[in-house]
């Protein structure tokens, strides 16, 4: 983010040299498709550590469960009858 801040920083400050301009102007297209992109996988990986710390919080709250069945769990499905 810096270093995109710099550089259109650099980019109103020349004014001189239109290739240099256009390949500035290029790279901080280029970097706002790449924290884009960082941004979407950052948001997906959340909702998995979400996904995965709900799971072992289950576990977590049956361990002294004297069951196998800790271990097992579904997702419930609200289309079906009882979730299952």
């Amino acid at each position: 983010m810096v270093f995109g801040v710099t550089v259109s920083f650099g980019i109103e400050q020349q004014g001189g040299n239109s290739d240099d301009r256009e390949d500035a102007i290029e790279n901080l297209t280029n970097l706002r498709q790449e924290v884009d992109s960082l941004l979407v996988y950052t948001n997906t990986y959340m909702e998995q550590i979400d996904w995965v710390s709900e799971m072992y919080l289950k576990q977590y709250v049956r361990w002294e469960d004297n069951n196998d069945s800790i271990f097992i769990d579904f997702i419930e499905d609200q289309e079906e009858p009882n979730g299952k």
